[in-house]
């Protein structure tokens, strides 16, 4: 919920503004602040507070906002009018078949970190550590729901990271793109 309501409120001051801005640099700011909310993000434990989640949640979809607005203006602004149409939908189907193909990569790298500090977590307990001989199968059986959960959250923390920073290192890649400052006020 934070997320939309930020995404709506947050991205409609830059629309409006944008042709007085480069819309490289807002990009950048959005893609700094999603990566910034990300390594927020990234300390979540099972005792997060429903205020941390939010502000973090309202970071991000701050952040969101202004990227994917400014990422339009910038993929757009040197397209003539009569393609402008085209462009667009082919714009929108890529960006939809990226969002997929992250999803489907994100996923199994969150199941193979979530196994790596399951494996790591449960290494010392074994048949030969005297601690553990004292345990019933009802004890061994929940400590290992609360690996599994203890492993999840470390799993995807891990996942947001990588992330945040794969976020911050492509906003130089931004600035390859033309500015769009002079486009929007040529054309008016």
């Amino acid at each position: 919920m934070y997320t939309w309501s930020c995404h709506i409120d947050g991205s409609s001051y830059p629309w409006k503004k944008i042709d007085h801005l480069d819309a490289r640099k807002v990009a950048a700011f959005g893609f700094f602040l999603l990566g910034i909310s990300t390594f927020f993000t990234a300390s979540y434990s099972p005792q997060i507070t429903p205020e941390y989640v939010a502000l973090t949640r309202f970071f991000n979809g701050f952040g969101v906002g202004i990227f994917f607005i400014s990422l339009n203006t910038l993929t757009l602004s040197n397209i003539s009018n009569e393609n402008l149409a085209s462009a667009s939908g082919i714009y929108n189907f890529m960006r939809n078949i990226g969002s997929s193909l992250g999803t489907s990569l994100v996923i199994p790298a969150w199941n193979h970190a979530m196994a790596f500090h399951h494996n790591m977590m449960v290494s010392s307990i074994t048949v030969a550590n005297p601690n553990i001989e004292s345990f019933s199968s009802n004890s061994l059986a929940l400590i290992n729901q609360e690996v599994i959960i203890q492993s999840s959250i470390m799993g995807i923390n891990d996942i947001l990271i990588g992330s945040g920073v794969i976020a911050l290192i492509l906003i130089p890649f931004l600035f390859l793109g033309t500015s769009t400052k002079s486009t929007i006020k040529g054309s008016q």
